[in-house]
């Protein structure tokens, strides 16, 4: 039986079945969004100090870089949750000293910065290969798509700190975790639908403020403070609420819960008109089974079977005209 036929008898039905299946069917299907980081606004500036000496650039730049790669947010209507296995990579920003085995010299780096402590000279550090990630509980999502960043914690999962003065040369790592911003600054979350594709694009931006301690034998203690914001994109298919980019049963069931009020497209508003109907429910059925961006198949996955008996008995009722489409 081709998918088509499913979305056929959809149109002609009304929707008392769907409270029973929304019940009936269970999550587990969904997989975390993968944002991609929008490399240009992804910027963190560190500061801090060495042994209580300030943190000073080496050079112009050298205390600023961005960042590439991606964050894992589980997306739904209420919440956002953010999933430890992302990947934010720093760029370098510049050569900087010392070379990474602390010897002299410059090579490129993300950050370098310097301390100065008096008679005892300047000693000179360059972080490399530098990873962040974040993770959290579930974030409560405002009806404006707005969340308490403070709720989720910054993580750097690897780095690498050479550093040279005249006491001591050597290499540490860099590896800690930090709250992410004071409590009341918020992250946003935007969703833009493009028509002719028949997509939406979600961007994230997500303040940051994060603090990391290291101990860097014999100069001393690194207070390290990273503040700037990431801000990140995925694109996906209509049906597609929580942008995992598969079209299942945890889309259906999200849309099944919020039908017939009102809602974002995390909760199916497809059509962006403000409610979850008929016509979003129509787009969802049309790319059951179906990924994002893989060439649409025919063939629903298996738990289609459960839709169709639940769509068999419905009525007919012709869909509304004239809702626009993204």
């Amino acid at each position: 039986m081709r998918f088509k036929i499913i979305t056929n008898i959809f149109i002609g039905g009304t929707i008392g079945a769907l409270p029973i299946l929304a019940g009936f069917v269970s999550r587990g299907f969904a997989a975390p969004a993968s944002f991609l980081l929008d490399t240009p606004e992804s910027r963190l500036t560190i500061s801090g100090s060495v042994n209580g000496a300030p943190l000073q650039q080496q050079g112009p730049g050298s205390l600023s870089t961005t960042y590439s790669g991606n964050f894992l947010i589980d997306l739904s209507p209420k919440t956002v949750q953010f999933i430890a296995g992302g990947v934010a990579d720093a760029n370098t920003s510049g050569s900087w000293d010392p070379l990474p085995n602390a010897t002299a010299g410059t090579s490129p780096a993300d950050y370098g910065a310097q301390a100065n402590f008096g008679i005892l000279g300047t000693a000179r550090f360059a972080v490399r290969n530098l990873i962040a990630d974040g993770f959290s509980d579930s974030i409560p999502l405002s009806s404006g798509l707005t969340f308490d960043a403070s709720l989720a914690t910054v993580s750097l999962v690897n780095g690498e700190v050479a550093y040279r003065s005249i006491l001591a040369s050597g290499t540490s790592t860099l590896i800690g975790t930090g709250s992410g911003v004071a409590s009341g600054n918020l992250g946003t979350l935007t969703i833009a639908r493009s028509v002719p594709a028949a997509t939406a694009t979600a961007t994230i931006q997500i303040p940051i403020a994060a603090t990391v301690i290291d101990d860097i034998d014999p100069i001393g203690t690194a207070t390290i403070n990273f503040v700037g914001s990431f801000r990140g994109t995925v694109t996906s298919i209509v049906g597609d609420t929580n942008f995992d980019k598969s079209v299942n049963l945890d889309d259906f069931t999200a849309l099944a819960s919020s039908f017939g009020n009102d809602g974002s497209w995390l909760a199916g508003d497809f059509t962006g008109d403000g409610t979850v109907n008929l016509d979003d429910f129509t787009g969802l059925a049309a790319n059951f089974g179906q990924t994002a961006p893989a060439e649409r198949s025919s063939v629903p996955e298996p738990a289609a079977a459960a839709i169709i008996l639940a769509l068999a008995g419905l009525q007919h009722r012709r869909p509304r005209k004239g809702a626009p489409v993204g």
